[in-house]
């Protein structure tokens, strides 16, 4: 039986931290918890650096005394956080260090369960309460916390509580009329999967997404592994400040263009927009990754441009998928998150990971520019307006699942950095970019 006492793991864990802060995220997302410490001590330091990491705040010998504050000698002092420092262990285990922990900790579990049996058999306790009781002491040893599950009844009264207190239903629209009278709004806890060939406007109607619900006030985060912060950032003001792409990649600005860039870059929902373009992203750490923005920036939603940028362990891909996706479903339920992937589908082996998104995802929508005539002619286009500027649609959202929602296509309208709902819209949007 492996040492269920190893003080020096726990305390690896806790300097990895200290030595490199972005480590909590990888050490957390593996369910790590203060009472998973043998020590009380190791577990109220992991607390304080727990609370200084959600804050954004340094995470140091020197700040981790000051939030113990009082507590600080019940740990043994700034002495023992020194000693910590001497461990010496290598940052880039952490989340090994941290897994070993979870494993001595439901060992331990395990024998507070064999004493429980002992001792409930040694008081006499009748076979039928022994087995409930036991049972009951096995699953906290597997879940790792009391959990408890709620009945139909508990959910419906508290939905029925939200509606009588008249409180607004927490979703979010895009703002395009036709998507949004099949979708219904987007839940909390639910994936979305955005998917197109190359170059037909994916990431254009991940930022319009990530743009509405920042407006809406709902911060969002775009974990971008394709395009650099910098890219993605012009891209964005320039369509919002009317300004031609082309013009500001060359630093050819005319006068009319700074006001509009500059009324974008001072505007709330601008700053409701997080970027985090580091490459380094895999399937052992996204999750790190997504929880590292939520805790630090306090985003609602996190988009993912695109899933199979994402390597994962070994050779197979598909397989890697099937793994990812249930994992990044349960983060969602953890986080309360909207969770917005981009997902390629003109490759061979990424079609072939296409059920796995499917499966696991609530909303899966694609983007088209060229308009469906068979969903047309059998009446399935959902309409924004007439159009009075163009002979034919010029794109389509096709909402291929919606679990609360209903699937079809909606009609849009693109020119090309953002998709509008009437080809009136789209008409005087690129007037203005090309004439300034």
């Amino acid at each position: 039986m492996p040492d269920v006492l190893d003080y020096g793991v726990e305390q690896s864990v806790l300097c990895c931290i200290m030595l490199d802060p972005q480590r909590y995220f990888e050490v957390e997302s593996t369910g790590l918890r203060p009472e998973h410490f043998s020590l009380e001590c190791d577990g109220r330091i992991y607390q304080a650096i727990a609370e200084l990491c959600a804050y954004g705040s340094p995470v140091d010998v020197a700040t981790v005394c000051d939030r113990l504050g009082k507590h600080l000698p019940e740990v043994g002092g700034r002495e023992y956080l020194l000693a910590i420092m001497d461990c010496e262990p290598s940052a880039a285990q952490a989340s090994y260090y941290a897994r070993r922990v979870l494993d001595r900790a439901q060992v331990r579990a395990f024998e507070g369960y064999l004493t429980s049996c002992h001792r409930m058999l040694a008081d006499g306790t009748a076979p039928e309460e022994l087995m409930c009781r036991a049972e009951d002491a096995l699953r906290r040893v597997r879940v790792g916390e009391d959990y408890q599950s709620q009945t139909v009844a508990q959910i419906a009264q508290e939905l029925y509580t939200q509606m009588e207190q008249h409180a607004p239903p927490d979703l979010a629209f895009s703002g395009l009329a036709a998507v949004d009278s099949l979708i219904h709004g987007w839940r909390r806890k639910t994936i979305t999967t955005i998917t197109g060939n190359t170059g037909v406007g994916k990431t254009s109607f991940a930022l319009q997404l990530a743009h509405a619900w920042s407006e809406q006030g709902s911060p969002c985060g775009i974990l971008s592994l394709e395009m650099s912060a910098e890219e993605l950032a012009a891209r964005y003001v320039t369509s919002q400040g009317g300004v031609p792409y082309a013009r500001m990649k060359s630093h050819d600005l005319r006068e009319e263009d700074w006001s509009g860039l500059l009324n974008v870059i001072q505007s709330d929902y601008a700053r409701g927009l997080h970027v985090d373009d580091r490459s380094d992203v895999t399937e052992s750490n996204v999750g790190a990754r997504v929880r590292e923005m939520v805790y630090r920036h306090g985003v609602a939603n996190v988009f993912v441009d695109y899933i199979q940028l994402i390597p994962t362990r070994g050779d197979d891909r598909v397989g890697g998928l099937y793994r990812l996706m249930p994992a990044l479903m349960d983060l969602t339920k953890q986080l309360n998150l909207r969770l917005v992937l981009l997902s390629q589908v003109n490759r061979e082996q990424d079609a072939l990971g296409a059920g796995a998104i499917m499966h696991n995802s609530n909303y899966v929508l694609a983007v088209e520019r060229e308009r469906s005539r068979a969903a047309a002619s059998e009446g399935r286009v959902a309409s924004a307006a007439e159009n009075t500027f163009v002979d034919s649609v010029d794109a389509q959202i096709v909402v291929r699942k919606a679990r609360d929602g209903a699937s079809g296509v909606a009609a849009v309208y693109y020119d090309p950095c953002w998709f509008f709902n009437t080809a009136e819209e789209a008409y005087f949007a690129k007037r203005r970019r090309q004439n300034g």
